[in-house]
């Protein structure tokens, strides 16, 4: 069991990840905004981060700066609704939305077991 923080704005798309995450036997909590999500990072031992790249405020991508500086051997996938796949040198992965439930688990599952 891992414990996943989910970061998305989309209260929707967080619910989903997370009851995903749950039945696979993960320990996951969620945030909807990056400074909440560093809150919650600084508290805890996350093993995996999946955030959302288009945010309010503060975007996935300097989430993920902030993580990686304050633990850089956290994997981080960083999920976006963009038509072209960004270059996130900070993440370990990218998955496109929308997605289907098998390709968050495979991202999820391989990055656990590297």
């Amino acid at each position: 069991m891992a414990h996943i923080l989910v970061v998305d704005d989309n209260d929707r798309i967080a619910n989903m990840c997370r009851t995903l995450l749950a039945l696979a036997g993960h320990k996951v909590d969620m945030a909807f905004s990056g400074a909440r999500a560093l809150d919650l990072f600084a508290f805890h031992n996350f093993d995996l981060v999946v955030t959302d790249l288009e945010m309010p405020e503060m975007q996935g991508d300097e989430l993920a700066n902030r993580i990686k500086k304050m633990k850089p051997t956290v994997p981080i996938i960083i999920m976006s609704g963009a038509t072209e796949v960004p270059t996130l040198p900070m993440a370990d992965r990218f998955l496109a939305k929308p997605f289907n439930n098998a390709s968050l688990m495979e991202l999820v599952d391989g990055l656990l077991n590297e």
